[in-house]
């Protein structure tokens, strides 16, 4: 018996939390009573640690951040101007170095978001709005800070098929920068969704698509 709770003790969260008049990272502790901050470091079950900061006026939480090693994992949430917003990186990363197939429905198109009536083709529309690709990936990535502390910076190559349904699959990473990059990269296009899919003559159809997203620092 003594045994099994040891174990279960040995298994459990276990966790720390510190106290702060400000935001700001590396400034000097306080005591409870005098904090308007909160931060919780969450050591988990499955190794991961996830670093949580709490408004504690607001009874908010401004961010989260899960960590396996150095790749995100989990929900994140992060402050933007309207609030708090959420990422998911809840998924394996995946490497691979296969290309889209010769017999894509549409080949050799510069742009699968642009209508190409001398093929017939009419372009997906993005459930949210944006015109075009890049429009939605600059509303929708972040470029995570431990990369930028880091000077890490570079284009992510990735793949990804939009099915005759409209749903995004298959997305991997062909040729990478950096494992935070690499998964901010495939957060932002497994986001995507589709109002229409593509159609080709009249009728749905499935594209594959390669491309970069660039992560450039000013």
């Amino acid at each position: 018996m003594s045994f099994l709770m040891g174990l279960m003790v040995c298994n459990a969260q276990t966790s720390e939390t510190k106290y702060y008049k400000t935001s700001s990272h590396g400034e000097e502790e306080v005591s409870q009573d005098k904090a308007k901050y909160s931060q919780t470091i969450t050591q988990n079950e499955d190794g991961s640690i996830t670093k949580t900061r709490t408004n504690l006026k607001k009874n908010i939480v401004e961010s989260s951040e899960t960590l396996k090693g150095e790749e995100p994992f989990g929900i994140w949430i992060y402050l933007r101007g309207n609030g708090p917003a959420e990422m998911d990186y809840n998924f394996e990363l995946v490497y691979s170095q296969d290309k889209c197939p010769k017999e894509n429905v549409v080949p050799n198109m510069n742009d699968y978001f642009v209508d190409n009536p001398g093929q017939g083709y009419v372009a997906p529309k993005i459930s949210t709005g944006e015109e075009s690709l890049p429009q939605f990936v600059g509303r929708n990535m972040v470029y995570p800070a431990k990369a930028r502390r880091g000077g890490i910076q570079g284009a992510v190559w990735v793949t990804f098929t939009i099915t005759k349904q409209g749903n995004t699959e298959n997305v991997y990473v062909t040729k990478g920068v950096h494992l935070v990059l690499d998964k901010e990269a495939v957060r932002v296009i497994r986001k995507l969704k589709f109002s229409k899919p593509p159609m080709v003559n009249g009728q749905p159809a499935y594209v594959c698509i390669t491309m970069p997203l660039k992560f450039k620092l000013a």
